[in-house]
């Protein structure tokens, strides 16, 4: 049997929601990790990857506009800078906040879209991306 990055990222985001649910919606270290590599692993595929695309693209547009209206220049990377600084305090503080793993999880779709787009590497951000998960797959694979 051999496993794809995205099938690989849908068991990860399986074990953080199945660990999440057990532990009251918490969030933790390994839960934010999981939660990375799901994101990584579905960006731009099926379903949920797309609505993690639009959310991105909604979220992105909102932020540039915003800035544009406030500072004279629109700069929707603001977004994935807090996104980052969020997910780096909260990994180095004891607990977790209950937003955190889903800022994870909505992470690379939001580096795609709107840091794809700011720097025209939409492409290969997310080659990259499916290149490494494929790798991962194929260690996962060849160790069953």
């Amino acid at each position: 049997m051999t496993f794809t990055g995205t099938a690989v990222a849908v068991i990860a985001l399986s074990v953080a929601l199945t660990v999440m649910w057990r532990h009251q919606w918490q969030g933790s270290r390994l839960i934010v990790c999981l939660m990375l590599v799901a994101g990584f692993g579905i960006a731009g595929v099926g379903l949920v990857g797309e609505m993690l695309g639009r959310l991105g693209g909604m979220i992105g547009g909102a932020a540039g506009d915003g800035t544009g209206r406030l500072f004279g220049v629109s700069v929707p990377v603001v977004v994935i800078a807090v996104m980052v600084t969020w997910i780096v305090v909260d990994m180095r503080d004891r607990s977790i906040h209950i937003a955190t793993p889903w800022i994870a999880l909505a992470l690379p779709s939001m580096l795609a879209v709107v840091g794809g787009v700011y720097i025209g590497m939409s492409d290969t951000a997310l080659g990259a991306a499916g290149e490494a998960m494929t790798t991962l797959a194929g260690w996962l694979g060849s160790l069953g």
